[in-house]
C-alpha cells in the first residue's frame, strides 16, 4: 500500500490491485490518527481531507514514511494529527484503501488455532514424561506431571509464536521484494 503524487492526482494503491485516485485540487490537508482501543488494540492510519475537514480517503496502518516531505511534494500543509479523538466525518465519495489482503481475518484465526494446537501437543508430551518416573514417586508423580504439562504448554506457545513471527518476516520480505521489482 502506498500513496503517490501523479500529475494532478493523489493516487492510493492498496491490496488486490486497488487503485484509488483523488484530484489534488479537492484535497486540502493530510491527516494522521491514532486511537487506543481496549478490545482490539490500537488503530492508526492516514486520511485525505477536503476543504470542510471531511475524509475523502482513509488508509489504516502505520504510515512510517516522512509525511511532512510527502505533503511538501503534494503541495499540502503539514499533516493534521488526532490522538484518541473521533475521526473526521466522511465526505461524499469517501473511499477506503484496502491495507490488508483478503482473508487476513481467517489467516489470523488459523494462526491462533495452530499455536494452540502446538501448545497443547507440547503440553501432552510433557505430561507423558510422568510415565517415565518409577512408581515409588507415588503422589509426587501428579505434581511432576502438572509442572511438566504447564512447562510443555509454555514451551509450545513460545515455539508457535516464534514460528509465526518468522513466517511473518518471510512474507513481508517477499511482499517488499515483489513491490520493489515492479511486478505488483
Amino acid at each position: 500500500m502506498r500513496l503517490r503524487v501523479e500529475g494532478d492526482l493523489l493516487v492510493g494503491y492498496g491490496f488486490g490491485d486497488q487503485r484509488v485516485t483523488v484530484p489534488r485540487s479537492s484535497v486540502k490537508a493530510l491527516g494522521h490518527y491514532y486511537r487506543r482501543r481496549y478490545r482490539s488494540g490500537p488503530s492508526e492510519g492516514l486520511v485525505l481531507l477536503d476543504g470542510e475537514d471531511r475524509m475523502l480517503l482513509r488508509a489504516k496502518g502505520a504510515w512510517s514514511a516522512d509525511l511532512v516531505a510527502f505533503c511538501g511534494r503534494a503541495g499540502l500543509p503539514r499533516p493534521q494529527r488526532r490522538d484518541g479523538a473521533r475521526l473526521w466525518r466522511r465526505a461524499p465519495g469517501y473511499r477506503r484503501l484496502r491495507t490488508s489482503p483478503r482473508g487476513a481475518g481467517l489467516a489470523a484465526a488459523v494462526i491462533v488455532v495452530v499455536v494452540l494446537a502446538v501448545s497443547m501437543l507440547c503440553g501432552m508430551a510433557g505430561l507423558s514424561l510422568i510415565w517415565l518416573l518409577p512408581a515409588s514417586f507415588g503422589p509426587l508423580r501428579l505434581l511432576v506431571g502438572g509442572v511438566a504439562l504447564l512447562g510443555g504448554v509454555v514451551v509450545g506457545a513460545a515455539l508457535g509464536g516464534k514460528a509465526v513471527a518468522r513466517a511473518t518476516q518471510v512474507l513481508k520480505w517477499a511482499a517488499r521484494s515483489v513491490t520493489r521489482s515492479g511486478r505488483a
